[in-house]
């Protein structure tokens, strides 16, 4: 039987990376082959490691579209290692995705203004290797900013605002579930096994490419407005890994 190639995005600072760990412990207990794939996969592909060298030597200068590309083509080599994974029966949890480049290049910095071509470059990457599941961990900027005080890199509220309402409009889109990430780590992790453990008993199925959404949003409040987030419970939030 194949492996499930399973997902589990969200902004940076929503606990998704710890996320990805506790379904791999999970899979393991219960019996099932499991790897979990940085993606990028840096460490265990070279050409991925000398791309990834390309974009971050600033000695190497490239246009917004060239990036682009380079992050595709890395994404693409990164698939290749899931792909063989999976054919070999085993499930494959990776903690991003395509719609880290939608949210960020596209929502977020607004570098490629253009959303076909970035999601042609997308496809062209991504064939028909299109995840068995993705489940988006969201969260308020407040608890982003919190979750990511100690990293190197750190962004304004309103690039956090924009980055979020693209995970949540790309996933309305495309109906992948949203788990709001409210309340303990425990909690949020009860939500992603019930959606993991019905992708994981499901028969193979048919893989299908990447798509643009139909219809692109007004602006950050018209998405925000339109997710019904719980109120959040200030005292317990989950931590980023």
């Amino acid at each position: 039987m194949r492996g499930k190639y399973i997902v589990i995005e969200g902004p940076d600072g929503s606990g998704k990376e710890r996320q990805v760990r506790l379904l791999a412990e999970a899979l393991e207990k219960a019996g099932l082959r499991s790897e979990v794939i940085r993606e990028p996969n840096v460490r265990h592909d070279v050409t991925v490691s000398m791309l990834q060298h390309l974009i971050d030597d600033p000695n190497f200068p490239m246009t917004t579209v060239t990036e682009a590309l380079v992050y595709a083509a890395e994404r693409s080599q990164t698939l290749e290692a899931i792909r063989k994974h999976c054919e070999q029966g085993i499930n494959c949890i990776v903690g991003r995705s395509y719609l880290s480049t939608l949210a960020e290049q596209y929502y977020g910095h607004g570098t490629i203004a253009d959303y076909q071509k970035l999601t042609n470059i997308i496809t062209a990457a991504v064939g028909d290797m299109e995840p068995d599941l993705t489940v988006v961990i969201d969260a308020e900027v407040p608890t982003l900013h919190q979750n990511r005080m100690n990293d190197k890199e750190q962004f304004d509220d309103a690039f956090m605002e924009r980055v979020r309402a693209g995970y949540l409009w790309e996933a309305r889109q495309r109906n992948m579930p949203v788990i709001y990430a409210t309340g303990s780590v425990d909690d949020v992790f009860k939500e992603v096994w019930k959606l993991a453990a019905v992708t994981l008993a499901q028969r193979d199925k048919p893989t299908a490419a990447v798509t643009a959404s139909a219809s692109q949003p007004q602006s950050v409040a018209e998405i925000l407005a339109g997710s019904p987030i719980p109120q959040p419970n200030h005292t317990n939030h989950p931590k980023s890994e």
